[in-house]
């Protein structure tokens, strides 16, 4: 029971975060991550 509660908040979450934040904060978040990834000198961990 208490999975599927979890899981039930996770969907929500995903579906809101869709609505919630603009295009330009999704491709900003992107472009970091993937500069991050492909720096060697980034600790991923850290990153996080």
């Amino acid at each position: 029971m208490t999975g599927g509660a979890y899981l039930y908040y996770e969907a929500a979450e995903k579906i809101l975060h869709k609505f919630l934040h603009s295009k330009e904060e999704q491709s900003a978040e992107h472009s970091k991550s993937t500069h991050a990834i492909s720096d060697s000198s980034i600790d991923m961990a850290s990153f996080e």
